[in-house]
């Protein structure tokens, strides 16, 4: 016996039994759920439309830490587009993440240092990037690639 019971709430939505998808637009004429959960196949896992211009599936296979977008079809054109309703996403225009609220935060064994022993450094990102002389802004993968030299330089200060 299937029981079909719709989950509520916006956006994925973990749940036992997989992940329910849903997500507001009004003028699609179809939209689908792509993800890592089903090798991004636009041919599988279309949504069904709902009052009031919502689409929602409920998606088995989906879990935790999955990526999605929604394929949405309207005007005869078919465009991709991460949830709006996402809590969790790779960047502003990648991929959203089906997130888990039960993460456990708990016992990972981080202290922090004593305060007498902390030291916090602030630097500019775009001020920080004297490889280049064309003056061209710093980017974070400058930064990391100096990090060392970072904390051997905090550290003989502190000799």
């Amino acid at each position: 016996m299937i029981i079909n019971i719709k989950i509520k709430g916006m956006g994925s939505i973990l749940h036992p039994n997989g992940v329910a998808f849903r997500v507001w637009a009004p003028n699609a004429d179809q939209i689908s759920v792509i993800g890592s959960f089903n090798d991004w196949d636009e041919q599988n896992h279309a949504m069904v439309k709902e009052e009031g211009g919502f689409w929602y599936l409920d998606v088995p296979e989906a879990k935790g830490g999955d990526e999605y977008k929604y394929l949405i079809a309207t005007a005869g054109k078919a465009i991709k587009r991460i949830d709006p309703y996402a809590r969790e996403v790779t960047h502003s225009v990648g991929n959203a993440i089906v997130h888990d609220p039960s993460f456990d935060w708990q016992g990972d064994d981080f202290a922090i240092a004593p305060w007498n022993e902390l030291i916090i450094y602030e630097l500019h990102v775009g001020t920080f990037n004297d490889q280049n002389n064309d003056d061209t802004p710093g980017k974070f993968s400058s930064i990391s690639a100096r990090l060392s030299y970072l904390k051997n330089w905090v550290l003989m200060l502190f000799k």
